[in-house]
């Protein structure tokens, strides 16, 4: 595969997957192959799947679950979302809580229409609830900023929160019904072969796991 020189891979997802899933792996990527060219689109995952049905991306970075006929969909890599505080409300992750109790706090999600937020309205729909935040925000650093800041309580993907986790000013929740993890996928369209500038990057993707 060293001898790709030259080509070009459409890439499509969000921004907190570009940023903590796909960016480490293009690094890779371009440090093997620097002379493909690497085009990124930055969209939902509604939006990712129209882009590629459409043939404007080979690949999309997407999370799961979706279905859809026309798309060839690999899992990589399992995902958990997780509430979590600053330390205004440090002392709910001192304890089990109940979804109901959570509630009773300004809650803080990512905006409607990514598959992320849909996931955590169906799970609070699931159990009889309906979650009314207080805050809602386009990405991942802003959810952990604004919590951080004591504005509230906010759901984020703990794989990606790991270095601040670490620092000592976050803390999970412990729900005593956590929400069902998720994967991330990687998807193709069936009907149109990669190049094989574009396959072995996805080859790359779906290893990951």
């Amino acid at each position: 595969m060293h001898h790709l020189t030259s080509g070009e891979v459409k890439l499509g997802e969000g921004d907190t997957l570009c940023k903590h899933f796909l960016l480490p792996h293009l690094k890779t990527y371009h440090e093997s192959f620097p002379n493909i060219k690497i085009q990124v689109f930055n969209r939902t995952t509604t939006e990712t799947i129209t882009l590629l049905k459409e043939g404007k991306i080979d690949i999309g970075i997407v999370n799961l679950p979706i279905s859809d006929l026309q798309i060839d969909i690999q899992e990589s890599i399992t995902i958990q979302d997780r509430f979590i505080v600053g330390e205004k409300y440090k002392y709910l992750s001192e304890e089990v809580v109940s979804f109901e109790k959570l509630l009773d706090f300004p809650i803080i999600l990512l905006e409607k229409d990514g598959q992320t937020r849909t996931c955590i309205d169906e799970f609070a729909s699931e159990n009889g609830f309906i979650i009314k935040p207080e805050i809602e925000l386009g990405s991942l650093d802003l959810l952990v900023e604004f919590t951080r800041n004591g504005f509230g309580i906010a759901c984020v993907i703990s794989e990606f929160i790991k270095a601040e986790l670490s620092l000592g000013n976050l803390f999970e929740i412990q729900l005593e019904k956590p929400i069902p993890s998720r994967k991330v996928g990687i998807i193709k369209r069936k009907s149109t072969p990669l190049s094989v500038a574009a396959n072995h990057l996805h080859n790359m993707l779906v290893a990951t796991n």
